[in-house]
C-alpha cells in the first residue's frame, strides 16, 4: 500500500491535508527490544480489534477515539485506491472534515 497506493494522486491528496502517519510494529521482533515489542501489542490491542497485518487505525488524536479501521482489500491497485478512498471519505466524516 505505502509503495503503491497511497502515492497515487487520489490518495495521496486526501492523505496529505487531514492524516498523520504514524507506524506500530508488531510483527517486526528483529528490529525491537522485547520490552518495545510488548508495549506494541498492547497499544494494537488498545487501539484496534483486528489483529491481522496490516491493520490501518484512524483515531482522533485529541480525544483518543477509534474513527475507524481497515485492512486492504481489492486484488487490484485499482480496487485498493477506490476502496481506501472511499474509507479516507468516510474517516473524514467521522472527525467532522468536509472535503
Amino acid at each position: 500500500m505505502e509503495d503503491d497506493v497511497f502515492l497515487r494522486p487520489a490518495v495521496a491528496g486526501t492523505m496529505k491535508k487531514g492524516f498523520v502517519e504514524a507506524r506500530l510494529h508488531v510483527d517486526l521482533q528483529k528490529h525491537l527490544t522485547k520490552e518495545q515489542l510488548a508495549r506494541n501489542r498492547e497499544l494494537q490491542k488498545q487501539f484496534t480489534k483486528i489483529r491481522a497485518m496490516p491493520t490501518f487505525v484512524v483515531f482522533d488524536p485529541k480525544t483518543n477515539k477509534v474513527l475507524g479501521e481497515a485492512q486492504p482489500d481489492g486484488f487490484t491497485p485499482g480496487a485498493q485506491t477506490e476502496n481506501w478512498g472511499k474509507f479516507l471519505d468516510a474517516m473524514n466524516a467521522a472527525a467532522g472534515r468536509t472535503k
